[in-house]
């Protein structure tokens, strides 16, 4: 798939995927959005990018995904 002709599939992923971490209350709901992550990886593996700007977009936006899992985990069981 082209990042180029799939950026609303893209942007959309992104968001769905940061809207599953922010509704996880329970320890498997976020081994859900683990699992839900997971895809999200194997979704932007499979992205051909035209240049070195799409390619850390995908990188980046993978990160962040992974950072707000592991802080919105760590904040809501830190209280349970």
């Amino acid at each position: 798939m082209n990042f180029k002709k799939n950026i609303d599939t893209v942007l959309s992923v992104n968001k769905k995927a940061h809207e599953v971490i922010k509704s996880c209350k329970t320890w498997d709901q976020y081994q859900g959005a683990e699992r839900y992550v997971a895809l999200v990886e194997k979704y932007y593996d499979h992205l051909q990018c035209d240049n070195t700007l799409q390619l850390e977009y995908l990188d980046n936006s993978l990160e962040n995904i992974r950072v707000v899992l592991r802080l919105h985990k760590k904040k809501s069981l830190q209280f349970d």
